[in-house]
């Protein structure tokens, strides 16, 4: 997913067979699932039709939408008709605190602790 101007989605073509992760097995537990998983999914020669490309859909907004005049005036309405906005200084603490930790954390050096109840900063 890129999210810029419009977001585009790009979904890469289904896989014929999962893959697997079987090396922290004993040895004998690997055989047995390797000749199941090859049993189920046998090797087969690549061919056209198995090299689908990829999908890409681009989702754009309406032309002369405006994402910071839909925004303020989302407050102006919530303002003059006292009703509450979408979304509160809540919202938008938690949405930012991930990036603000982020940036303390690699600025400082140090392992940030977060407090979800109290929205602190754990010390």
């Amino acid at each position: 997913m890129t999210v810029g101007k419009n977001v585009t989605l790009s979904v890469p073509s289904k896989q014929k067979q999962p893959g697997y992760s079987i090396g922290t097995f004993a040895e004998k537990e690997q055989q047995a699932f390797l000749a199941e998983y090859q049993a189920k999914y046998p090797a087969a020669r690549p061919n056209a039709a198995d090299m689908e490309g990829s999908r890409v859909e681009a989702f754009e907004a309406p032309a002369g939408y405006s994402d910071h005049r839909d925004h303020h005036l989302n407050f102006a309405l919530a303002v003059r008709s006292r009703n509450p906005v979408v979304e509160d200084a809540v919202f938008g603490f938690r949405a930012a605190g991930p990036a603000l930790l982020s940036n303390i954390s690699y600025f400082e050096k140090r392992i940030v602790e977060w407090d979800p109840q109290s929205m602190t900063m754990k010390s």
